[in-house]
């Protein structure tokens, strides 16, 4: 069942439009004897090449989106340790702020990229800032409680990296695989059913099997839109469309924070439910 689902999810509308296009267009083609053997090797260097290199690209994009999502917990964990181990007066207090500052400000920046209204994004992002003011505030106020330079310099490494991290995600939500390119692709797409009608109607009239002509046709068709498709939902990993996009849930976080000691948050658990 869960083949037949990941199948329908890069089956869409522009699959029966290119498809119902190429079958139309070859059965005219064989009608008004409009027939040709064009080379087949243009279709590789015209569609698939650009979209399997599209593809690539968005692939590596998710990869290091991963990567810097993965990284930007880390370090935030790391800050929660430090508020954690590292005060010896006020323990309980530091940990509880820590926690939920950190996870209020995790779920501002899940919110941020899992919406996908664009002309709502300059918006979402003015809260994490904020936070991060917040977060640069409140690891100052260790030097009252006691944390040697060492430590404070290392908790301040900690807050850039994190930073860094939600930089690198927000570079790769704003800036994608390269547009001309995917307009090119889309094009031919569109552009396949009619141009190489002739190609399949030629086959078409010497096969033996005539349902063997419309049957590439559709094929052919078939294999492009779901290509294409595959690259678009490969495009934005943050969008929560498509089955190879990041999981991004504070759920996780927030496990990991109470599952540190179940002594330290037993008293703001339902604070933590941010």
């Amino acid at each position: 069942m869960k083949l037949f689902r990941s199948l329908w999810n890069i089956i869409n509308y522009k699959t029966f439009v290119v498809t119902t296009l190429s079958v139309v267009a070859t059965y005219y083609c064989k009608e008004f004897n409009f027939i040709g053997d064009l080379p087949i090797t243009l279709v590789g260097t015209a569609i698939i090449f650009p979209v399997v290199f599209s593809i690539n690209s968005a692939y590596r994009r998710r990869e290091e989106a991963i990567m810097s999502y993965a990284s930007m917990k880390s370090n935030f964990m790391g800050l929660f340790y430090a508020s954690k181990n590292w005060i010896s007066s006020d323990h309980e207090d530091f940990c509880k702020k820590s926690a939920i500052l950190l996870l209020r400000t995790m779920g501002h920046i899940i919110n941020f990229f899992t919406n996908t209204a664009i002309e709502k994004r300059a918006e979402l992002e003015k809260p994490i800032y904020k936070s991060f003011d917040e977060i640069s505030l409140f690891i100052q106020s260790y030097r009252k409680a006691g944390v040697t330079p060492s430590e404070l310099s290392r908790a301040d490494q900690y807050f850039t990296r994190a930073v860094a991290d939600f930089e690198r995600m927000k570079k790769i939500l704003y800036y994608r695989t390269p547009y001309s390119l995917r307009v090119y692709a889309v094009f031919f797409l569109y552009s396949f059913p009619v141009l190489y009608a002739p190609y399949f109607a030629y086959h078409l009239k010497d096969s033996t099997y005539p349902i063997i002509g419309y049957l590439s046709a559709v094929l052919y068709s078939f294999v492009f839109v779901s290509l294409i498709n595959i690259q678009e939902q490969l495009e934005n990993p943050f969008d929560q469309y498509g089955e190879d996009d990041i999981h991004l849930s504070l759920d996780e976080m927030r496990t990991m924070i109470e599952n540190v000691s179940v002594k330290d948050v037993e008293g703001y658990k339902a604070e933590l439910n941010i």
